[in-house]
C-alpha cells in the first residue's frame, strides 16, 4: 500500500469515527463526499495492487525476440513519419 493510500485510509476512518469531524462534514454537507473518497481510495488501492502483481510476473516469451519485433515496427513507423514530413515540406515549398 502506498503512503498516500494509507493517509487517505486514516483520513476516511477519521471521517467515520471522530465526532467533531463527522459534525463538521455534516454541517458542510460533505458526508457523502467522505464515502466517495473512501471508495475511490479502495478502488485505487485494488488497481495498484493488481498492477504490481502484473509487473512482478515474469514476462511471457523471449524478450530478445520481442525486442527485435518492436525495433522493426519502430523503424517502419519512423520511416512513415519521415516520409510524411518530407512530403509536407515538399508540398509547402511548392505552394509558397
Amino acid at each position: 500500500m502506498v503512503t498516500e493510500t494509507i493517509t487517505l485510509n486514516k483520513l476516511a476512518d477519521e471521517f467515520e469515527t471522530d465526532d467533531i469531524v463527522k459534525t463538521a462534514l455534516a454541517l458542510l454537507n460533505l458526508t457523502n463526499w467522505g464515502g466517495v473518497l473512501k471508495q475511490a481510495n479502495v478502488d485505487f488501492n485494488d488497481t495498484y495492487l493488481v498492477r504490481n502483481v502484473e509487473y512482478a510476473e515474469p514476462p511471457k516469451g523471449d524478450i530478445l525476440e520481442l525486442h527485435k519485433v518492436v525495433e522493426a515496427k519502430f523503424d517502419i513507423l519512423k520511416r512513415h513519419i519521415e516520409g510524411y514530413v518530407l512530403m509536407t515540406l515538399l508540398s509547402n515549398s511548392q505552394s509558397a
